[in-house]
């Protein structure tokens, strides 16, 4: 089960009197094949939860769009690459490793990209909260089409106030989102 941590000492120095309400920790989970069932994606803070698969059933609080800052006791936060984030990562990497975790904070109407994923933040979600299940499953529908039509994936997020759509150019994410936005009247 998820806790609420308190701000760890080199979280605090690097980002002095902020407040980080999403921050949480969890245990890590290995499958019989040691396998974590996580897709991750290097970014500034540590790795970022592109995809978390059924099996071996991770804590509800490790989800896409999670940022795993550190495994065990040690920092994820700016290591200066992919490299080092793997290597520190891997040392720690065994079932039961306490993973600290943020969400990814994207502020309201940007579009951010962290390698083959562009994730655009929605002013607010209510929105798809308030679609009956019709329109809901037309939007979907319309994120499907969309996807096929340009090859890519698209993943909808509620509780993180975004859409991912993975593998897109940024231009094409913001034109096809900027179409059903005003179709389906995102505020």
């Amino acid at each position: 089960m998820a806790a609420e941590p308190l701000v760890p000492h080199w979280l605090e120095a690097h980002y002095p009197g902020r407040k980080w309400q999403s921050l949480r920790s969890c245990a890590l989970r290995l499958g019989a094949d040691g396998g974590a069932g996580l897709e991750l994606e290097a970014c500034e803070f540590g790795y970022l939860v592109d995809l978390v698969d059924e099996k071996p059933g991770q804590d509800p609080a490790l989800k896409p769009g999670s940022v795993v800052v550190a495994i065990g006791e040690s920092p994820l936060l700016d290591l200066g690459g992919e490299d080092a984030i793997k290597d520190v990562f891997g040392a720690g990497f065994r079932d039961g490793a306490e993973l600290l975790l943020l969400d990814a904070e994207v502020p309201d109407d940007e579009v951010t990209e962290h390698g083959s994923v562009v994730q655009v933040s929605l002013r607010n979600s209510r929105w798809l909260e308030d679609l009956t299940d019709d329109e809901r499953q037309a939007f979907v529908r319309d994120l499907g089409l969309f996807a096929e039509k340009m090859g890519v994936r698209t993943e909808l997020h509620c509780t993180e106030n975004a859409l991912v759509l993975a593998g897109i150019p940024e231009e094409a994410s913001v034109f096809g989102l900027a179409t059903r936005s005003f179709f389906y009247t995102i505020p």
